[in-house]
């Protein structure tokens, strides 16, 4: 292509703007009409924490799962598929290496606690999690059970009599049962079955504001000190102003003031969970 003449800064600028403009303006149409809506779509994003060598805290993140539904079950199984798949893979990758085969049981023995939120299908989930654990932590205690009598009965370097006894008590617990289990000594106990449960943090700070809010109104009631107006609703209004005194007392006993309340009904009025309710 033969091109004469030179064309000026200006145009230059112009044919920029305007191929950026049929770039985009087709772009943004081609989005507006491609439905992308997440309704009736569950993904749950999975992250481990623990602690390295260094004794530094470490995140990782584990991959987001697509669920048929947000069931506690769902959400367990999907655990399972993470811990499953990532084993798996370390065993392929790692096929003749010194490091050996990681058991998927054993890794799950490993997990001390989980942080959710407070929604009831997380409740369920902690407590499935939980009972999960303990299947898996007596599954592998009489794994090294049995690793134990080989070894012995293969005349290898004899272990020390002391973890030869812890080996063989707490397998021993498995076999004939929880009963047994709940007969050893307290450390050991919560050593196995060590698990917490953490809430997120917007909810602790929000029961250190009703706690304190809390203890500030009953200071006001032992040191006889007048607090806020009470913000009374109608009906409490009305039998304060001419009901009977059972029903004035009541309304009284019922009714709160101050910045929590104040704060309280304007959420009801500008941010209603019911959309046909406030503003």
């Amino acid at each position: 292509m033969v091109v004469e003449g030179d064309i000026s800064t200006c145009s230059i600028q112009h044919v920029l703007q305007e191929a950026e403009v049929a770039a985009e303006v087709p772009m943004v149409d081609e989005i507006m009409q491609v439905d992308v809506a997440m309704e009736h779509l569950n993904y749950q994003s999975h992250h481990i924490t623990y602690t390295a060598d260094d004794s530094t805290g470490v995140t990782r993140f584990a991959g987001v799962q697509h669920e048929v539904n947000h069931t506690s079950k769902t959400q367990l199984q999907g655990w399972k598929d993470v811990i499953h798949e990532m084993c798996t893979m370390y065993n392929e990758c790692m096929v003749g290496a010194t490091a050996g085969v990681t058991d998927p049981r054993e890794l799950v023995t490993k997990v001390k606690g989980m942080l959710t939120d407070h929604a009831e299908d997380q409740k369920k989930l902690i407590h499935l999690f939980r009972e999960w654990k303990e299947v898996y932590e007596r599954e592998v205690l009489q794994k090294g059970l049995l690793q134990l009598q080989e070894e012995l009965k293969g005349g290898k370097h004899r272990p020390p009599k002391s973890k030869i006894d812890t080996h063989l008590k707490l397998a021993i617990s498995f076999k004939i049962g929880q009963e047994q289990f709940s007969a050893l000594t307290l450390p050991e106990k919560e050593s196995v079955d060590f698990f917490i449960w953490a809430g997120c943090c917007m909810h602790k700070d929000l029961n250190a504001v009703k706690g304190g809010n809390t203890c500030m109104q009953a200071w006001w009631g032992h040191n006889g000190v007048d607090g806020p107006v009470l913000l009374m609703n109608c009906d409490n209004a009305a039998a304060t102003s001419g009901g009977l005194f059972t029903a004035q007392a009541y309304a009284v006993h019922v009714s709160q003031g101050g910045a929590a309340k104040a704060l309280a009904l304007a959420g009801s009025v500008f941010r209603h969970k019911d959309d046909k309710k406030g503003q």
